[in-house]
């Protein structure tokens, strides 16, 4: 069981670390490398104060740090703690380029060198214009006026905290703002081993994360080296299926690279190892480009038939052109109500007609896609943190692992369709539910709700003011394709107590409804609701 160290406590962070170890160490024992044992082994053997402010530098942010700026109450002495993390190579002082060392002095501090080099300064100069004084005077071999250090070896690390993140995007700063208190996670039940649960999973995540680092900083001749090694991987490797979204979104990415250099052939490659989209889509159009009509006419017979996501039919609509289908014409919306505004800035102008609204009537928010979504997170609250097939596997996730994959329906489709029988027959009980969430869950991450919008409004209410059959067509749609649905909702949600609801997209001058604006407008009518694009001109300033 993971439970974080009070904050309160001075050495709370390095609680946590140990925690981490501990953890790793319980449940990953058998996939931790000699090196890894022995890297760990290592750390213990460092006095506690160096262990102390290792851990310290290294969760946060900069590279190096000043010698004389650090203070913590919880390591007795930093002097000493300082000294040997050098002495052991955990930490080093680093060699500081002029404009380093004075870009990381104050002010004040740059007047009194400056004085103490007998350099020539303007008293009343701002820092920046200090900096290219004092550069243009001194020696680039300057000696700065402060010790720095460095912490080493923090990529030793990264294994272990793979291992227990699951992933390759959080650090050990996690910790800190969770046991500030700046982020609260929701108790799921987790299961440490859902994704490292072999060896040759452990070697999969490895191989696909070093590649990606590897490819950011290469060179075009590097570049086409680590293509040609990954696709040797990927022909000789059957990947496991918790890595299948993450190889496909590496692929499309560098693919598409590579058609932006015009090498289509290259990205063809790519694209066929892909299982994700839009890499179907991105197939077709590189037949296109190689004047390969027939191929890509195959690809797309085949793609259509079976289409990944909406999001991957939609697409496949819009080019049916290229196969001799009528071309895709966009829905053209008559505007509901014209007004004209006095000029404001553009995020003014969603409050502006709101308040025109509720001068006649009507109470409403703009709530955009924050209201839906919000809705959505509380009523399906317990089943986004189901324990289904190890969607969670460590203590610091906003949602699961497979949340905006095909599977995360797939997984749960006996408790949607249940929560949407409840939808339908007991409207009055899925309102009390919500309310009873906000109370109980405030503040906890949800990958739909935003809290800090959410707390404002009555998100109850506001169930309540739509029928039920609406509620299940919004949920449905959301649920086809989260990913692709979770924006492009009207602006304002209106509603009167004799008029009912209304959802309005606000467009200023030379503004215009993008494609899934376009989408939901026509969803959302179709299953009979009201809603509509009010159109804002600017009153001229030009002299009549």
């Amino acid at each position: 069981m993971w439970q974080l160290n009070d904050a309160t406590q001075s050495d709370y962070y390095w609680k946590n670390f140990e925690q981490i170890l501990g953890w790793v160490k319980y449940w990953h024992a058998e996939l931790l490398s000699s090196e890894d044992n022995a890297l760990i082994e290592e750390f213990f053997a460092l006095p506690l104060d160096a262990r102390k402010l290792w851990l310290r530098l290294s969760s946060r942010k900069p590279t190096w740090f000043r010698s004389d700026k650090l203070h913590y109450a919880d390591i007795d002495n930093l002097t000493q703690a300082q000294q040997r993390l050098c002495e052991t190579n955990w930490a080093q002082r680093p060699p500081l380029s002029l404009a380093d060392w004075l870009q990381a002095m104050t002010q004040k501090e740059l007047k009194q060198f400056a004085l103490a080099q007998s350099a020539t300064i303007t008293p009343s100069a701002t820092k920046p214009k200090l900096l290219k004084q004092l550069a243009s005077q001194l020696a680039a071999d300057q000696t700065p006026p402060f010790k720095a250090i460095q912490p080493l070896r923090q990529q030793q690390f990264q294994r272990i905290l793979w291992l227990f993140f699951g992933h390759s995007n959080s650090d050990l700063s996690e910790l800190v703002k969770t046991a500030l208190g700046h982020v609260q996670y929701e108790n799921y039940t987790i299961r440490p081993r859902g994704i490292f649960d072999s060896k040759v999973a452990l070697t999969q995540f490895e191989t696909l994360t070093l590649w990606q680092q590897s490819w950011r900083d290469a060179s075009p001749p590097q570049q086409q080296r680590l293509i040609a090694e990954l696709l040797l991987w990927l022909k000789q490797t059957t990947l496991r299926p918790q890595f299948v979204g993450k190889c496909s979104r590496l692929l499309n990415s560098v693919a598409r690279q590579l058609e932006r250099q015009g090498l289509f052939q290259q990205a063809l490659t790519l694209y066929a190892f892909s299982q994700r989209e839009p890499s179907r889509e991105r197939e077709i159009r590189c037949w296109l480009k190689l004047g390969q009509q027939q191929q890509a006419q195959r690809r797309y017979q085949a793609a259509l038939e079976q289409p990944q996501s909406a999001n991957e039919t939609l697409a496949l609509q819009r080019m049916g052109h290229y196969f001799g289908k009528p071309r895709m014409r966009r829905q053209q919306y008559r505007a509901i109500q014209q007004i004209t505004a006095p000029r404001m800035a553009t995020e003014q102008l969603e409050y502006w007609v709101l308040q025109q609204y509720q001068q006649q009537g009507w109470e409403g928010l703009f709530g955009e896609n924050l209201l839906p979504q919000a809705v959505f997170g509380l009523v399906f609250w317990d089943i986004i943190f189901a324990d289904i097939d190890s969607a969670f596997c460590q203590p610091f996730q906003r949602g699961p692992r497979d949340l905006l994959s095909p599977t995360f329906i797939r997984k749960r489709q006996r408790l949607i369709a249940r929560r949407m029988r409840s939808i339908q027959h007991y409207p009055q009980a899925v309102a009390n539910r919500i309310a009873r969430l906000v109370k109980t869950k405030f503040g906890i991450e949800n990958p739909f709700v935003v809290w800090r919008w959410a707390q404002h409004h009555a998100l109850d209410s506001w169930f309540k003011r739509l029928a039920p059959d609406y509620w299940l067509a919004i949920f449905n749609r959301l649920l086809d394709d989260i990913r692709q649905y979770r924006s492009g909702f009207p602006d304002l949600w209106l509603w009167h107590p004799e008029l009912g609801t209304l959802l309005v997209e606000v467009k200023g001058p030379k503004d215009s409804l993008r494609g899934n604006q376009r989408h939901w407008l026509a969803f959302l009518a179709e299953n009979g609701l009201r809603c509509g694009v009010v159109d804002v001109q600017f009153l001229s300033t030009k002299p009549s």
